[in-house]
């Protein structure tokens, strides 16, 4: 490895991809270059001069680190070599929701200087004044400037510009306003043009937005790396050191701004970045400095850079529920919060132990639902649904547990509470203890077919005489909330989901595809790293135990080393092993047939054990490795000890650093949970039923275009569906004087459809009239079957 002179051992190699050119709103990173923090902390520091067009940065970080890990080793390397990056929160969710495996860890300013400059004069006071307008964006900006004046109901035209002729396109008349930064480029436009421009804060643009549909514009100048980089504990400590260098430097720049100006100018230099202008002058930088600095410190006691985790989720929601975003995208997915924590969010113990309180995490997933769930009614004009439907008394002892162990809007036994105090509506289907299966399965049938619902959930336990995992299996995959399907045996989660086309995917990713003018398909939206395929839900214990690993970032502990599972049960066990698999954890699954010996020398090996056998006391001290992670999951409840009996043994705690504690532990993340898939199911079925809509009107206008332009008869074709599919078609009667014309309609049709290789339906006089007295009518039906609608072929047929 290599040592870095006098200043002891390297831990670490950075390179910084900057989203803009070295400038004051990168001033605590210059000053701790220059004055050595970096190099005092062990690390060595590469500026990289940022893309063109801009807009690219999380991809262009995302392959640099790949590149590194295939040179060197990269961020697994004894002295990890990394790459980071600095963008806008509303650039990199679009592109993690694409796809690109960025995520977020830091953050430079607290909230976004975007603004939109125009000439000294210009009327420039709110959105309105925009109306009739060419506004000039950055490439990587453009939906944003879009988004924001479709939702302030003002017609304005935006426009791409590159950022180093914008100027000139404003001063030529091109452009009625340009996107700037309010600080540095405020500035420069101010000296260039001799007095101060007019500005227009996109951040008032998007609070003012009418009736509450606002865009936070979220955190500016995010520092973010390749998701899989920052696991390695090496890489996190170099990255930790890199945020307290910065942060240092930051401090300094605020004590002495004429210094900071003199690095800023030595890195430009170093970069090749002079213009020649007072922009390469101390007193030019050191006011852009003294403009950024309210952008960057916290108003209250919180570290430098840290990040609000709800600030964020707010932001990226925002940006989902308005089209700006192509996919809603999980806080786990796209932020990192153990890194640089935000102080108010922690509940760490005075030791600094692992966060032990599975309650403290799903008010955590509780408050994430609570904003989803008013995004979706916004979005949608409704609340998200859940039905509940109940079979007789329900769970012998779901009374008593609900008053011992939770509250009732936090408690699974009270699904309709926990629901509500989210934002979700509850729908609840109570059926007598001597319901049929008949009138079971009619039940779930109605709500299958019900717009207005979301999901289903059927409550165990049923009454003996009926049985719940077949009746589960008659719930709609596109509603199955719990997956009863896998508990049932009938369909294997994801990987069945995937296989029938759950939701379509390919359908809606071709769709977008041909509404956005793609040359290819839309890249498949990413997914929480628990989910199995982006449409489907796993059983919401499992997705209450991941949420609890990644939420208290004890999933870098669980990937470091050999993780057990102990039970393999449909519901838990072994779905929960796969998505542990998946998130790249080594894992040994012992079960019923495992030997006891086999058990315990499995166990003392785990770094992590996860535990769901439903034996109480199974897993004792003995069994457990010193220092090792011990997530509970399998409980027993006594009615007459009033207690939820664990499958591990109290003294258990003795040696593990840590154990989920019962109750409170894994319970209240599952009653969470619920609520999330809930969501998740909501969402998918409010986008496709987007697509479709788009679809239908896209069709349309194409079928009036046609008409338009050739003169067909194209406005005489009907839309239907088809009795058979229920897909959508388009019909057509043609009327001919002999049965002997009917026949020679269709061979000539025939010629056409073969050439097009997209071929119709026909019927030929289907009223069964004598062609002596009616003649004989031809329907023609077209429909593309592929997917399920009518589509341009049909159209162009």
């Amino acid at each position: 490895p290599p040592i870095m002179t006098g200043m002891g051992k390297c831990i670490g190699r950075l390179s910084v991809l900057l989203d803009y050119y070295p400038s004051a709103q990168f001033a605590g990173l210059h000053v701790a270059k220059r004055m050595g923090l970096f190099a005092k902390r062990g690390l060595e520091l590469n500026l990289i001069a940022p893309p063109g067009a801009g807009g690219d940065e999380p991809q262009l970080v995302c392959n640099l680190q790949q590149a590194y890990d295939k040179e060197d080793g990269g961020c697994l390397a004894s002295v990890p070599r990394l790459a980071v990056g600095t963008v806008e929160q509303n650039v990199l969710i679009p592109a993690v929701a694409r796809g690109v495996a960025g995520k977020a860890f830091a953050t430079v300013f607290q909230r976004s200087p975007l603004a939109l400059g125009a000439l000294p004069g210009t009327k420039l006071a709110s959105a309105a004044d925009m109306r009739g307008k060419t506004i000039g964006m950055h490439v990587d900006s453009l939906e944003l400037m879009s988004s924001l004046l479709s939702l302030s109901g003002v017609a304005a035209r935006v426009t791409q510009v590159q950022r180093a002729h914008k100027v000139q396109e404003l001063l030529a008349g091109n452009v009625n306003a340009i996107q700037i930064y309010d600080c540095m480029e405020a500035l420069e436009l101010r000296d260039l043009l001799g007095e101060a421009p007019s500005i227009l804060r996109l951040c008032d643009l998007a609070t003012n937005a009418p009736e509450g549909r606002a865009i936070p514009l979220g955190y500016s100048q995010v520092i973010f790396g390749a998701k899989w980089a920052l696991r390695p504990l090496a890489a996190r400590a170099a990255l930790t050191a890199f945020l307290e260098a910065s942060a240092e430097g930051w401090q300094m720049a605020q004590a002495n701004p004429a210094a900071a100006a003199a690095a800023i100018l030595d890195d430009r230099a170093a970069l090749g970045v002079v213009t020649g202008t007072k922009v390469d002058s101390v007193e030019f930088q050191q006011e852009a400095l003294m403009r950024c600095l309210p952008y960057v410190m916290q108003t209250d006691d919180e570290k430098i850079g840290t990040i609000n985790p709800e600030v964020w989720q707010k932001a990226t929601y925002a940006m989902a529920i308005t089209g700006y975003s192509p996919a809603l995208v999980p806080q786990c997915n796209s932020l990192d919060t153990s890194l640089w924590k935000y102080s108010k969010e922690c509940n760490q113990s005075a030791n600094n132990s692992l966060i032990t309180d599975g309650v403290q995490v799903s008010e955590s997933m509780r408050k994430e639902a609570t904003i989803r769930a008013g995004a979706f009614e916004m979005r949608v004009g409704r609340k998200p649904s859940l039905a509940i439907i109940s079979v007789g008394k329900g769970h012998p002892h779901g009374q008593q547990r609900k008053t011992l162990f939770a509250q009732d809007e936090r408690s699974w036994f009270n699904k309709a509470a926990l629901c509500e105090a989210v934002g979700i509506s509850p729908i609840e289907i109570l059926l007598p203890e001597n319901a049929s299966f008949g009138a079971v399965h009619d039940a779930i049938q109605t709500l299958n077919q019900r717009a207005d619902v979301d999901a289903i959930i059927l409550q165990r336990p049923v009454p003996s005489t009926l049985d719940a995992d077949v009746l589960g299996s008659y719930i709609s995959a596109e509603k199955d909330v719990d997956d009863e399907r896998r508990s049932s045996g009938y369909a294997d989660g994801g990987e069945l989901m995937a296989s029938q086309g759950i939701f379509q995917e390919s359908r809606d990713l071709q769709l977008d595809a041909a509404l956005t003018g793609a040359d290819e398909p839309l890249a498949r939206p990413p997914t929480p790293p628990w989910l199995s395929s982006p449409a489907a839900v796993l059983p919401c214990t499992v997705v209450g135990v991941m949420h609890l690993l990644h939420r208290s970032s004890l999933i870098n502990h669980v990937c470091e080393g050999l993780t057990v599972v102990v039970g393999r049960s449909p519901q838990l066990g072994a779905p929960l092993a796969r998505e542990l698999i998946k998130a790249n954890a080594t894992v040994v699954v012992c079960h019923s047939n495992t030997s006891f010996s086999q058990l315990r020398d499995l166990c003392l090996r785990a770094d992590t054990l996860v535990v769901a056998a439903g034996s109480p006391g199974l897993i004792t001290k003995d069994m457990v490795k010193p220092g090792a992670l011990v997530i509970n999951c399998g409980t027993t409840f006594c009615p007459d000890l009033k207690k939820l009996l664990p499958d591990v043994h109290d003294d258990v705690a003795h040696v593990a650093r840590f154990v989920t504690p019962t109750p409170h532990g894994v319970g209240p993340t599952c009653a969470a949970a619920l609520t999330l898939n809930t969501l998740t199911l909501a969402e998918a079925a409010a986008r496709r039923r987007d697509l479709e809509t788009r679809h239908k009107m896209t069709v349309s206008r194409e079928l009036m275009r046609v008409a338009d332009n050739v003169g067909s008869d194209i406005p005489k074709w009907s839309h239907d569906s088809c009795l058979r599919t229920d897909s959508p078609i388009i019909r057509r009667t043609f009327a001919r004087a002999s049965y002997r014309d009917a026949s020679k309609l269709i061979a000539d049709m025939t010629v056409l459809a073969e050439r097009a290789n997209h071929h119709p339906s026909f019927s030929i006089n289907p009223s069964r009239t004598c062609e002596q007295e009616g003649g004989c009518d031809v329907v023609v039906e077209l429909s593309t079957y592929s997917e399920r609608a009518v589509t341009l072929a049909d159209v162009a047929l």
